[in-house]
């Protein structure tokens, strides 16, 4: 029973730890300031047209040796937005 005492904080700290981990490293925290550009550009699409051309917008600068540019579209397709 000792080992059940001492294990027990353990045990939750370790889970406290994950989650906070999950919630730091989360797509939607990432990639949040992509995510509010494409919503304004959407929100500002009046036609079907419009929101094609938000469709490849990419709403920040690519960085150095990324292989793709992250686009309003591949945010769509994520359920991002």
């Amino acid at each position: 029973m000792t080992w059940l005492r001492r294990g027990l904080p353990i045990i939750g700290l370790g889970a406290v730890l994950a989650f906070a981990a999950w919630i730091w490293m989360s797509p939607r925290r990432s990639n949040a300031g992509a995510i509010a550009r494409c919503r304004e550009a959407y929100g500002a699409a009046h036609t079907s047209t419009d929101s094609a051309r938000v469709d490849w917008l990419i709403p920040l600068p690519q960085n150095k040796g990324q292989m793709a540019p992250l686009s309003c579209r591949a945010l769509r397709d994520a359920k991002l937005l």
